[in-house]
């Protein structure tokens, strides 16, 4: 993935991007959990994105019988990059709600004493806010494992583009979703302190990209960003309907072409198999990465 991703981004010369996403997660018709992500550049090249972004973009995948040929043609546009994450259920970190309030514990003393990730009094405000909600029996400990892994992804494929090009400006445009307003829209704060962290000691000390979003929780009426966020929506609606192990697929038109004409052989798509697999109690008790490859209509690679 990594020389597809540099070829992309010496495409792309800015120090401007923004990254969108969505999800399929805990469907028990789908056949794994899908962690979206599309890439696009901002400063110079954002108004052409954005135009034919908007003129192009259709209904959600899972609202379509097929998909639209303009649809189609946004899927397979140069200018977006596409980074599909499949994780076997049930996906997750750890069911242990106490084992979470301990490594939320952990979090809170880092931001207290590791400044220079850039953490802030906000962000650590709220982590504080979900130490005290880990505390309660009626805590959503899925939700909370959802938060993590989709603002881990993110801050570290912001950090991959960011420190190339050193970037300024960065966005991350989620689609309105549980995880993502959760807990005092806690995913925003994993996702800032995630990329400060990935950039302060990947990159010698630097401080990383100033960060955007949509405010959080999400306001009332339809977000700025749904056009964009449907591109992801596409890639992680196919994707969740893909049984990797027997190459089959939902029945469905829209699952064959977004298979055979958005991903297979794409430069610019790229579907990561995970395989989370418990091991022992304690802090050890966090899922271990077991698998990760990966997934082409062609084969598997290891990653």
């Amino acid at each position: 993935m990594l020389p597809c991703l540099t070829e992309y981004l010496d495409r792309y010369p800015t120090d401007r991007w923004l990254l969108f996403s969505d999800y399929v997660l805990n469907n028990s018709d789908r056949y794994h959990d899908v962690y979206a992500f599309t890439l696009t550049p901002g400063g110079k090249y954002w108004d052409t994105v954005a135009r034919d972004c908007q003129a192009n973009s259709r209904r959600d995948f899972k609202r379509v019988r097929a998909i639209d040929s303009a649809m189609l043609s946004l899927l397979r546009d140069d200018r977006f990059f596409t980074v599909c994450i499949a994780i076997k259920k049930p996906g997750l970190l750890t069911k242990d709600r106490s084992l979470l309030g301990q490594i939320v514990d952990r979090s809170v003393l880092k931001i207290e004493q590791d400044r220079s990730t850039g953490a802030s009094a906000e962000r650590l405000m709220k982590m504080k806010y979900l130490q005290s909600e880990t505390k309660k029996k009626q805590f959503n400990v899925k939700l909370l494992n959802y938060s993590i892994l989709a603002s881990t992804f993110a801050g570290y494929l912001t950090y991959l583009v960011a420190s190339y090009w050193r970037a300024i400006r960065f966005g991350w445009f989620s689609d309105r979703d549980a995880l993502i307003d959760a807990n005092d829209a806690i995913a925003h704060s994993f996702y800032a302190t995630a990329v400060a962290a990935n950039c302060y000691h990947g990159c010698s000390g630097w401080t990383g990209p100033s960060l955007g979003g949509n405010p959080a929780p999400a306001l009332e009426g339809t977000p700025w960003s749904d056009p964009f966020t449907r591109i992801p929506d596409h890639f992680a609606g196919a994707i969740a309907g893909w049984d990797f192990d027997q190459n089959m697929l939902l029945v469905g038109e829209k699952y064959l072409v977004m298979l055979r004409d958005a991903i297979a052989e794409s430069p610019r798509v790229h579907v990561i198999s995970l395989h989370l697999q418990a091991s022992d109690a304690g802090l050890q008790g966090l899922s271990r990465l077991v698998q990760s490859t990966l997934v082409s209509p062609s084969g598997r690679t290891p990653v």
